[in-house]
C-alpha cells in the first residue's frame, strides 16, 4: 500500500492596496483601511490608518508585516499598486521582500483588489447590523472583529481543513472569546470599587469587539467617558438581531411535563389540598385554553380573568403579584414568551357579584411604567388585576433603557439612497426660506470630507413653543462682538457658523449675502441686479475639465455681523490653502503690531499730524494668477438662483460643482504675495514706495506722509490733507476703497484719538468676552487678580520656585483646549494686556505635555481674563526716544530655568546720559517676556541674559523709529543688577563671569558702538 501526502511549499506572496476614503473620519483620525491579502493562508488583513501620506502608509504596512512574521509567514514577494513611496520600498528592501508594481491601469493583477471587495462587502454588512444610533466615528473599532469573522469563513490554502484565521492566529475558542453583535447597545456593569455609594450599577455603552487578551471579556465604548473599557459583565440590547432563546413550543412542553409530574407525584411535605370547586374550574379552563391554542382560536375573554381567590387556592408560591401583570425590568428587548414573561392565567368563570372582578378592557395599551418626561408626575399604579389581550402579551416587547444620544452622525445617516433625497429636500426648504422663513427641523446631512470632526446638525428655533424666550441680542451687543469677525444667531444669542445661521430666523439674509459673495467672485448676479458684474475670480467648469495632477481645494464659509457697514450680514468664501501646492515665494511683507504702535505714537508726537485708515475692497480678487487653481463647491452652498443663473445643474458631480480660480482668492498661499507685488508696482510711479528695512512701512518721497500696510488696510499719518487725497486718488484708479477719516479702527484695534491732549487709547472691546464664550468659561464668583500661580520669593538665597509637576497628563481633547487658549489670548496679550504674557509663556512651555496642574493654571488664567476683560493702553505725546527697563527672575521656572523680561516705551530725548531722569509713564511698545532655555549659574547671568534679549528686540524698533523720521541716540537700558551693568559697560574685571554664555556679551559690543547705554 502506498500513502500519498500532498505537499505545498509556502510561496510567501502577499498583495496589498488601500480602500477609498470612509464616509466619516473616526474619533482616532482614521480615514482609510489598508487591506493585505496573504496567498498561502488565504487570510485578509485589515488595518485602519489616517491619511495617504507616505509615513502613514508605511506605519500601517509595518503593523501588518509584524503580524505576518509573528504567524511564521514571512513575506517574500509583494505585489502592490504602481503608486508606491520611496520609504516603503526601502522598508521592503531592508526586510528582504522582493516587490513588483502592477502596470498603470491594470489593477486586476493585484489580488488585493478582490480582497478589498470581499472585505468591504463583509464590513458593510456589519455596519448595516449596527444599532441605528451607533456613532459612526467608532467604525475603526469594529474592524478587528470584522477581520476575525471574515477569515473564520475562509479556508486556508496551505491546509483546507483549517480556516484562514486558524492558520494565522490558531484555533478560535468561542468559549474563551465570545463574540457579540457589532455596534450593539449594551449596559456595562461597573464594579463597586469604581462607582459611588448611590451611583447606578451600569453604564451606557456600545459593543465594539472582543477583548482578545482577556477571558470572556468585551471591549465596550463607554458613553460617559468617551473611551473603550474592557468589561466582563454586560446586558445586551440588540435592535437588528435576536438574542438566542428557547422556543415557545419547548417552553410549553417543559411546563406541561412539570405540571404532569407535580400532579402524579405530589410532595410529601406540601401535599395537594382537597380539590375545591374553584380549582376544578381552573383546571377546566386550562384544558379549554390549551385546546384553543392548538386549534389556533382566540380564547374567550372570560378565560383570562384572574380573581383573587383563584390565585390563593392554586400554587400560591408560583403566582405572581397581580398589581402589574406585564411590567418587567428584563433587559431582553425580544418579545416575551409565555413561560418566562407571563404565566398562562388559570381561572374559573367568576361570580358577577365578586367585588374583586375587573371588567375586561378592550384597549390593549398598558399604562406607562414611568413618567414620559422629567416634568410630568408619575401616574398612579394600575388596577391590581387589569385584564389584557393574550396576543398583546405575546407580541409586546419588554421596555428597554433610554437609547444613548449619539454624539455624531451614524452610518445610516451618511449612506444609502435616502441621503441625496434628503439633501434635495433641505435645499428646497432653504430656498423657500428666502421668501418666507418657516420653522424647520430637518437636519443637515452634508458629508464632510476633511479630517476635522463633523459638525452637529442644527435645528431652527420654533416660534412660540416655550414660555421662556431666547436671550435678546441688541445691536449694541452685536457691535460689541462683531468687531472680531463673528456672527451671532439672534435666535440663541450665541456665536454661530453658516449652517446654523442658515437655519435661523435670519436665514434668508445670510443666504442672500452668500449669493452676493458668489456673484462678486464670478460674473455678477445679472444685468438687472445690484451686482451686474463681478471680479471673474471663479469660472465654473465640468469635472472632466479638471487637469490631471491638480487637486481641487475645499471652500470654507466665514460669516460676520457688520452693523457699521452697508451690508450688515457679510459672507466671505475662503479657499483651503492646505490642499494647494505652490513652490514659489509666498512671503508677504506686512506690518506687525509693533510697527503699528510706533505709527500711533508718531502721529500724536508729530505736530499737526493726523491718522486715517483706508481699506481696499476685493484686494486679493484683482490679481491674476500665473497658473490657475481649482476648487470644488458643495451644492448645498448654491441656491436655485445661482444654479439657474450659471446653468450649473449639468455640472454637478457627486454633490459638488467644480470651478477654476483665475485670480487671487482668500486662502490661497500665493495670493498675498502676488497682490502685494502688484500694489508695489502700481504705486511706485505715484511716489509711494516701501521703506528699506521695516516690513509694511511705506513713505511718500514727495512729502512727509507715511503709512503702514497690513494686507489691504492702510494706516496713514499725514500733516497735509492734500497729500493723503493724492494717495486716495492713486488707489482709486485701480481699487475700490473704503475711507475712515476718524481712524478709529485699524488691524482689529479700537483707537480713541485725543489730538488736543496728545493721547491715544488702544483697546479690543469684546475680545475677551468672545474668547470666554468660545471656551464656555463663566466668570468666577470671586475676582481673580493673579493671572497664574506664583511662589513668594526669598531674597538673598538660591531657591527653586517651580517644583517638578507629577500630576497626571491630560487627555487629547483637554490638550487641544490648552493650545487653543494660548493661541487665542497671545495676540490680545501682545496688543493691549501685557500682564497676561508671563502666564501664557508658562502655559505654552507645558502645552506639548500638559498635566492636570497645567489645566488648573489655565482655569486661573481664564478667571483672571474674566475679571479684567477690557484692558486699555494709553500713549502720550513724547520725544519718540526709546527707553528700556530690563529685569530677570532667577530659577523661577521649571527645570531650573529662569525668565527674562523688559518694558520698551517712548520718552523724551535724554540730554545727558550720565544723569538720566526717569521719563514720564507711557504705554508699552513691546513687553518681551521669555523663559530662558539655558540653565544659568547665577542671578547676574540671568540679568545679563535679560539685557541681551531686550537689546536684540530693541534693534528693529530703533530702525523703524529712524525710518519714521525720529533719530535715535544711545538707548537707555536700565537694570537693577550691578554685576550685569558692569559687564555690559566693561567696567569690572572678569573672573567667574568668563563662564557665562558668550552670546550675552553681545550687549557689551553694542554699548561700545553707541546703540545702548546701560
Amino acid at each position: 500500500h502506498y500513502c500519498y501526502v500532498p505537499f505545498m511549499a509556502p510561496t510567501g506572496q502577499i498583495y496589498s492596496d488601500q480602500t477609498g476614503k470612509f464616509v466619516s473620519p473616526s474619533s482616532t483620525g482614521n480615514n482609510y483601511i489598508m487591506v493585505l491579502y496573504d496567498y498561502d493562508s488565504n487570510h485578509i488583513f485589515a488595518e485602519p490608518f489616517p491619511d495617504r501620506r507616505a509615513k502613514s502608509l508605511l506605519q500601517a504596512y509595518q503593523r501588518l508585516h509584524k503580524r505576518l512574521c509573528k504567524a511564521g509567514l514571512k513575506p517574500k514577494l509583494q505585489r502592490l499598486d504602481n503608486e508606491c513611496s520611496a520609504i516603503l520600498k526601502d522598508f521592503m528592501a531592508d526586510s528582504d521582500i522582493d516587490f513588483q508594481l502592477v502596470p498603470p491601469g491594470m489593477h486586476r493583477r493585484n489580488s488585493a483588489e478582490r480582497a478589498i471587495r470581499t472585505f468591504q462587502n463583509h464590513f458593510i454588512a456589519a455596519l448595516c447590523s449596527t444599532d441605528k444610533d451607533f456613532p459612526i466615528h467608532l467604525w475603526d473599532e469594529l474592524v478587528p472583529q470584522a477581520e476575525i469573522t471574515l477569515n473564520l469563513m475562509r479556508a486556508s490554502r496551505l491546509n483546507p481543513k483549517l480556516s484562514a484565521h486558524a492558520q494565522i492566529c490558531g484555533l478560535f475558542d468561542y468559549n474563551r472569546t465570545p463574540l457579540g453583535p457589532p455596534g450593539c447597545r449594551v449596559i456595562a456593569h461597573e464594579k463597586p470599587d469604581a462607582r459611588g455609594t448611590w451611583s447606578s450599577h451600569g453604564l451606557d455603552g456600545w459593543y465594539v469587539g472582543p477583548a482578545l487578551e482577556s477571558y470572556r471579556c468585551y471591549r465596550i465604548w463607554i458613553y460617559e467617558t468617551r473611551a473603550v473599557r474592557i468589561i466582563d459583565t454586560v446586558a445586551w440590547y440588540p435592535s437588528k438581531v435576536t438574542m438566542p432563546d428557547n422556543s415557545s413550543n419547548a417552553i410549553i412542553l417543559t411546563s406541561l411535563h412539570d405540571i404532569t409530574k407535580a400532579l402524579q407525584n405530589p410532595s410529601k411535605k406540601t401535599p395537594i389540598a382537597p380539590r375545591t370547586d374553584s380549582l376544578t374550574e381552573a383546571l377546566k379552563q386550562f384544558v379549554e385554553l390549551t385546546k384553543n391554542i392548538i386549534l389556533e382560536r382566540e380564547p374567550p375573554a372570560s378565560a383570562l380573568r384572574v380573581p383573587k381567590e383563584a390565585t390563593e387556592e392554586t400554587a400560591g408560591a408560583r403566582a405572581e403579584p397581580q398589581s402589574s401583570p406585564v411590567t418587567t425590568t428584563s433587559p431582553d428587548p425580544s418579545p416575551p414568551s409565555i413561560a418566562n414573561r407571563i404565566p398562562l392565567p388559570i381561572a374559573p368563570i367568576p361570580d358577577p357579584a365578586d367585588p374583586n372582578l375587573i371588567e375586561p378592557d378592550t384597549d390593549d395599551e398598558l399604562p406607562p411604567s414611568r413618567p414620559t418626561s422629567d416634568t410630568e408626575p408619575t401616574p398612579p399604579p394600575p388596577p391590581p388585576t387589569k385584564a389584557v389581550s393574550w396576543k398583546s402579551i405575546l407580541t409586546r416587547a419588554s421596555p428597554a433603557p433610554t437609547p444613548v444620544e449619539p454624539t455624531e452622525h451614524t452610518y445610516h445617516d451618511l449612506t444609502g439612497p435616502h441621503v441625496k433625497a434628503k439633501k434635495r429636500k433641505e435645499r428646497r426648504q432653504r430656498n423657500n426660506q428666502k421668501k418666507k422663513p418657516k420653522p424647520s427641523t430637518v437636519p443637515s446631512l452634508v458629508q464632510r470630507r476633511s479630517l476635522r470632526k463633523p459638525k452637529p446638525s442644527y435645528k431652527k428655533a420654533q416660534a412660540n413653543t416655550s414660555t421662556t424666550s431666547p436671550p435678546t441680542v441688541t445691536l449694541a451687543d452685536v457691535y460689541h462682538l462683531c468687531n472680531h469677525g463673528t456672527a451671532i444667531n439672534k435666535d440663541t444669542g450665541k456665536i454661530a457658523q453658516y449652517p446654523e445661521l442658515l437655519q435661523s430666523s435670519e436665514g434668508h439674509l445670510w443666504s442672500g449675502a452668500n449669493d452676493e459673495e458668489i456673484g462678486r467672485m464670478c460674473t455678477g448676479l445679472g444685468p438687472d441686479s445690484d451686482m451686474p458684474t463681478g471680479t471673474g475670480t471663479l469660472t465654473f467648469i465640468y469635472f472632466k475639465d479638471l487637469p490631471k495632477g491638480k487637486t481641487a481645494a475645499y471652500i470654507r464659509v466665514v460669516c460676520a455681523d457688520r452693523p457699521e457697514k452697508v451690508q450688515t450680514h457679510r459672507v466671505r468664501w475662503t479657499l483651503g490653502g492646505d490642499k494647494i501646492v505652490y513652490l514659489g515665494n509666498k512671503t508677504t511683507k506686512t506690518a506687525d503690531i509693533v510697527t503699528a504702535k510706533l505709527m500711533f505714537n508718531s502721529v500724536i508726537s508729530t505736530p499737526g499730524a493726523r491718522f486715517m485708515s483706508i481699506d481696499l475692497k476685493d484686494f486679493y480678487l484683482g490679481t491674476d494668477l500665473p497658473e490657475p487653481e481649482y476648487v470644488r463647491i458643495p451644492v448645498s452652498l448654491l441656491s436655485d438662483r445661482i444654479l439657474d443663473l450659471y446653468n450649473l445643474r449639468d455640472k454637478i458631480h457627486n454633490g459638488f460643482v467644480y470651478a477654476r480660480v483665475n485670480k487671487g482668492m482668500y486662502g490661497l498661499p500665493q495670493a498675498g504675495k502676488l497682490a502685494n507685488d502688484d500694489l508695489v508696482k502700481y504705486l511706485a510711479p505715484h511716489g509711494f514706495v516701501p521703506c528699506e528695512h521695516t516690513a509694511g512701512l511705506w513713505k511718500d518721497i514727495k512729502s512727509d506722509l507715511m503709512f503702514t500696510l497690513v494686507v489691504d488696510d492702510f494706516g496713514v499719518r499725514y500733516t497735509n490733507k492734500s497729500t493723503v487725497e493724492r494717495l486716495i486718488t492713486a488707489l482709486q484708479g485701480k481699487y475700490k476703497t473704503s475711507l475712515d477719516w476718524t481712524g478709529s479702527r485699524y488691524v482689529g484695534l479700537t483707537l480713541d484719538w485725543d489730538y488736543t491732549n496728545g493721547t491715544v487709547d488702544i483697546s479690543m472691546p469684546g475680545y475677551v468676552e468672545r474668547a470666554l464664550q468660545r471656551f464656555a468659561h463663566t466668570a468666577p464668583d470671586r475676582k481673580e487678580n493673579a493671572p497664574y500661580p506664583w511662589t513668594a520669593p526669598v531674597y538673598g538665597s538660591r531657591q527653586q520656585y517651580e517644583t517638578h509637576d507629577t500630576s497626571p497628563f491630560l487627555a487629547i481633547k483637554d490638550k487641544q483646549t490648552v493650545m487653543e487658549v494660548v493661541g487665542t489670548f497671545l495676540f490680545y496679550g501682545r496688543a493691549v494686556d501685557n500682564t497676561m504674557l508671563p502666564a501664557l509663556g508658562t502655559i505654552a512651555s507645558q502645552q506639548s505635555t500638559p498635566t492636570k496642574n497645567t489645566m488648573k493654571t489655565v482655569i486661573q488664567f481664564l478667571n483672571y481674563a474674566a475679571s479684567h476683560p477690557d484692558a486699555k493702553v494709553r500713549y502720550y505725546a513724547s520725544g519718540m526716544h526709546l527707553y528700556i527697563d530690563s529685569d530677570a527672575s532667577y530659577l523661577s521656572e521649571s527645570k531650573a530655568r529662569s525668565r527674562a523680561a523688559g518694558y520698551h516705551y517712548l520718552g523724551p530725548d535724554p540730554k545727558d546720559l550720565k544723569n538720566i531722569e526717569t521719563p514720564p509713564n507711557n504705554g508699552a511698545i513691546i513687553v518681551p517676556c521669555k523663559i530662558l532655555k539655558n540653565v544659568l549659574a547665577s542671578a547676574a547671568e540671568a540679568e545679563l541674559a535679560g539685557l541681551f534679549i531686550n537689546g536684540q528686540d530693541a534693534i528693529p524698533i530703533r530702525i523703524t523709529l529712524e525710518e519714521l523720521g525720529h533719530l535715535q541716540g544711545p538707548t537707555p537700558l536700565a537694570t537693577d543688577n550691578a554685576t550685569a551693568s558692569g559687564i555690559a559697560n566693561d567696567s569690572i574685571k572678569q573672573k567667574m563671569s568668563k563662564a557665562m554664555d558668550m552670546r550675552f556679551f553681545w550687549i557689551r559690543d553694542r554699548v561700545k558702538q553707541g546703540h545702548f547705554y546701560v
